[in-house]
């Protein structure tokens, strides 16, 4: 039973990571550019990664087991603290340096907008009018 199990987990986790790894657009004979559309990739990258070495270590717990066929569920929670812990890591780095994930141009076209003084919109117009 236990083995059934883990063929299942094992596939489940499979499937995410080649559904995943190709859900994204492919362009072909374009040199890679560093864009938003690669940059959502590489934190999810991130996090898969970071979930697999988390079963990896919840793996290698099974060795200090006297029947590790009964602590198998420590695969899954290394893993979900993989996942969780690399999407800390990718959401702190997001908010810290948003400079690497977004547009700089738009950014700075944002800042600009929410920095610039207001009393240059409100000034009244001055307007002469000659009437003969």
């Amino acid at each position: 039973m236990a083995r059934n199990l883990v063929k299942k987990m094992f596939s489940k986790i499979v499937v995410v990571i080649l559904v995943l790894q190709f859900s994204v657009s492919v362009f072909a004979q374009n040199p890679p550019t560093d864009s938003l559309v690669s940059k959502p990739r590489r934190q999810i990258t991130t996090i898969i990664f970071a979930g697999l070495a988390g079963a990896i270590l919840g793996l290698s717990t099974l060795s200090f087991y006297g029947r590790p066929q009964e602590k198998l569920s420590n695969i899954a929670v290394g893993f979900a603290i993989g996942v969780i812990s690399g999407a800390v890591y990718t959401t702190y780095q997001t908010a810290t340096r948003p400079y690497d994930y977004m547009e700089a141009h738009l950014l700075e076209e944002e800042l600009y907008r929410q920095t610039r003084p207001t009393f240059l919109e409100q000034a009244p117009g001055v307007a002469y009018q000659w009437d003969f």
